[in-house]
């Protein structure tokens, strides 16, 4: 049984008035996500607010709760983050919420990677189709849609795409070769060549592309602004603008674009925030 940690929960004022609260993984650190919950809050008119100057998009739960994901980005700084609501209470009046969300450090190992020499010192065409390519990205990860797409009768929480144990972790700082890279922005998890890659949730095909470093690669947009990202496939079995349920088989695992071997690489943005895709699978979605 996974546990969570309340990083804040605060009733106002008086009892027919909202109260608030963030629910992390582990709490708040570079790379994870928060749930945040508003009870009481009258009906039909959501929450406004923001996190670390970050826009929330909340939708309405299966109780009447009001909910939004907000993402703690790789490189955000360490120490107090401004949570900022605008609630009303069930008779209608404004209140303004404001809390302190404290930000710690996270150590992350690091990892020297062997790959082919072009990954490391691409030609000038290589590298133009790489910065294209990752410019596009930006653009895709920067739109938010109006509703969760994820939410369906039988959904409980995102699912980890193939049974695959991580080879890499989210976060690790990499060398390629010996010269020092981005951090890794997703998690890698080994499996055989062919291996079925599965949605982790429901979502519609925003992408289908062979990019120069992620080879065959899928990005699913979940709504809210949240994505997620599958890389290095060998098989492509959907189509961009297609809507896909939980569990369908995307494509197949392979060995396409900068790699060492056949794996998975899972990635997640929340409103453009990179964070590790597992604290989406750990956050408890379904109680709300």
């Amino acid at each position: 049984m996974p546990s969570f940690c309340f990083l804040a929960l605060a009733a106002l004022a008086a009892a027919a008035q909202p109260s608030v609260r963030v629910i992390t993984r582990a709490g708040a650190a570079p790379g994870e996500a928060a749930l945040v919950v508003v009870r009481g809050q009258m009906a039909g008119h959501p929450p406004a607010g923001s996190l670390a100057g970050q826009p929330l998009h909340f939708w309405r739960g299966k109780r009447g709760d009001y909910l939004a994901l907000a993402g703690f980005d790789l490189d955000i700084s360490t120490g107090a983050h401004r949570l900022k609501l605008e609630l009303r209470g069930k008779g209608g009046r404004l209140h303004y919420w404001s809390s302190e969300i404290l930000v710690k450090p996270k150590a992350f190992p690091v990892e020297d990677v062997r790959v082919d020499e072009k990954y490391v010192e691409p030609s000038r065409a290589e590298e133009l189709r790489a910065e294209a390519e990752a410019s596009g990205l930006r653009r895709l990860f920067a739109r938010a849609g109006p509703r969760p797409l994820f939410e369906s009768r039988s959904f409980r929480s995102f699912r980890s795409p193939i049974p695959g144990a991580l080879s890499s972790r989210f976060g690790e700082r990499r060398f390629f070769n010996g010269v020092p890279k981005a951090p890794h922005s997703g998690a890698d998890l080994r499996a055989k060549m062919g291996v079925p890659v599965k949605a982790a949730a429901r979502g519609r095909v925003a992408l289908v592309a062979d990019l120069f470093y992620s080879g065959w690669t899928i990005v699913l947009d979940h709504g809210l602004g949240l994505y997620t990202l599958y890389a290095h496939l060998s098989r492509v079995d959907v189509k961009q603008g297609q809507l896909v349920r939980q569990g369908r088989r995307l494509g197949l695992v392979g060995a396409t674009g900068r790699v060492t071997g056949p794996h998975l690489h899972w990635g997640a943005k929340l409103d453009g925030a990179r964070i590790d895709p597992f604290c989406l699978v750990a956050l408890p979605l379904s109680r709300y």
